[in-house]
């Protein structure tokens, strides 16, 4: 089984409960099984031959968010999402999986043209490219495709050219079909999108959703300094930095919610701060948990598996908004915007809006 390759994580946190407090999803549930330690627990039953897996134990562990807020508060290298990951393999394997998780692997593979490597040799012959080119990649998200045409039409008006490749309708599916257990259909995704990398001529290709870039570096298929692949937000940071005009200082109050790309590395946690307070001259409300301890947005995938648990999740978010009085939220992650605009409660009070629109609005 994938998950005897991490009996030391699985041992260490069965009686841990240290990163409790900000799991989200047990925030909303209440239940000890949904915790870190909890899953933990079970699974150290699964390991040492005392209990099966049985519906129980997949239903809860396809209810973790995945969100790795338990990992960045880790007291070493040890990582309860990873070992999720293989819980989820094993299952997958042993033709376990729930309905909702086959069916969404299916829409997945069916409605994203990442997962068709016709589609992409096609493009990667075809798109519209050269050395000084702006390749975005997109998906089909009303939100996304908003915050495409601002940075299309900024960078017209410093005659850069900007190309679209649209991958359907998930923003982020190797790492979705990953989050699902299905290792072999993500290593395929992300093998297409690493041809296609390999293949465009481009200045910068920009990912903007950050969670295939994250997964695709990670991999070490491809090495993102060599090919010039990067996240929105750093892209941001350096189209101003290159054109040297700051936007006009607001000196307003926001409200600034992290995504969940990459907890352990900072810079997705320095870099949005600083355009927003030193760029745009906006005054940053912080949520009680920020940074490496915010809650999550709703990640990939639960919303299709669990929705009264991504929508808990979103009434938390909520709830805290109350105290504040600013009506704005930020997010450095158009998929950030499609999920939290999925609650109506926020949809209706609060403009949400990404750091590109934040800034050049």
């Amino acid at each position: 089984m994938h998950i005897n390759d991490y009996l030391d994580t699985i041992y260490k946190w069965k009686n841990c409960p240290m990163a409790n407090y900000v799991c989200p999803v047990s925030k909303y549930t209440k239940l000890e099984t949904n915790t870190p330690r909890g899953l933990a627990f079970i699974f150290s039953l699964i390991v040492d031959n005392l209990k099966k897996i049985d519906k129980v134990v997949v239903e809860r562990a396809y209810q973790c968010n995945l969100c790795r807020a338990c990992e960045a508060i880790s007291r070493d290298d040890s990582s309860i999402p990873e070992f999720i990951l293989a819980a989820r393999r094993d299952i997958t394997e042993m033709n376990m999986a729930p309905e909702s998780v086959i069916s969404l692997k299916d829409d997945i593979c069916e409605n994203n043209k990442l997962c068709d490597m016709d589609w992409v040799k096609n493009v990667a012959s075809k798109v519209k490219s050269a050395s000084n080119t702006i390749v975005v990649f997109n998906y089909e998200s009303e939100n996304s495709k908003k915050i495409f045409l601002i940075i299309k039409k900024l960078l017209a008006k410093k005659n850069i050219d900007c190309t679209e490749i649209n991958i359907g309708k998930y923003p982020a599916p190797a790492a979705m079909l990953d989050e699902l257990g299905y290792y072999d259909l993500s290593n395929i995704v992300l093998n297409n999108l690493a041809h296609m990398v390999q293949n465009i001529k481009f200045n910068r290709m920009v990912f903007i959703t950050p969670y295939d870039l994250e997964l695709l570096l990670k991999s070490k298929i491809i090495d993102g300094k060599l090919f010039k692949v990067t996240h929105l937000f750093e892209f941001l940071e350096e189209f101003i930095e290159n054109n040297k005009k700051n936007p006009e200082k607001k000196n307003e109050e926001i409200i600034y919610i992290d995504s969940e790309g990459n907890r352990i590395s900072s810079k997705f946690y320095e870099i949005p701060r600083k355009l927003l307070t030193d760029v745009a001259g906006l005054d940053i409300k912080e949520m009680i948990w920020n940074k490496k301890e915010s809650i999550s947005c709703g990640g990939l995938t639960l919303q299709h598996l669990y929705p009264d648990i991504f929508n808990g999740i979103l009434n938390l978010i909520f709830e805290e908004l109350k105290e504040y009085d600013s009506k704005k939220l930020i997010t450095p992650c158009p998929h950030c915007i499609d999920n939290l605009a999925a609650s109506t409660d926020l949809k209706d009070n609060y403009k949400i809006m990404d750091l590109w629109e934040a800034i050049f609005q």
